[in-house]
């Protein structure tokens, strides 16, 4: 099998994603977190577009790299008042 495969997201399969304002986020996270470490630059993203599984490749919205538990519950409670998915991932020492 030579070749690289690349998977990107696709609505018909993953289904319709809620639109988010990603400025009005970015914001609200940085006022409820100020100390928080939150990634949105394009050349900070590209490193998060995939895990292990690097057939599959997505940029995401945001990066956020919370250290304490309470920072995760907020962040989690943020991003389901926005409607926002979350994706987990614990790997190169952000576990």
């Amino acid at each position: 099998m030579g070749g690289l495969m690349n998977i990107l997201y696709d609505e018909r399969i993953d289904g319709v994603l809620p639109a988010v304002d990603k400025q009005q986020l970015l914001d609200e996270l940085r006022r409820q977190l100020p100390d928080l470490d939150v990634l949105h630059r394009t050349e900070e993203l590209r490193p998060y577009e995939c895990d292990g599984l690097s057939a599959y490749r997505t940029t995401p919205m945001l990066v956020v790299l919370p250290r304490h538990l309470e920072e995760v519950q907020t962040l989690l409670r943020l991003c389901h008042a926005h409607r926002v998915p979350v994706v987990a991932r614990g790997a190169r020492g952000t576990a």
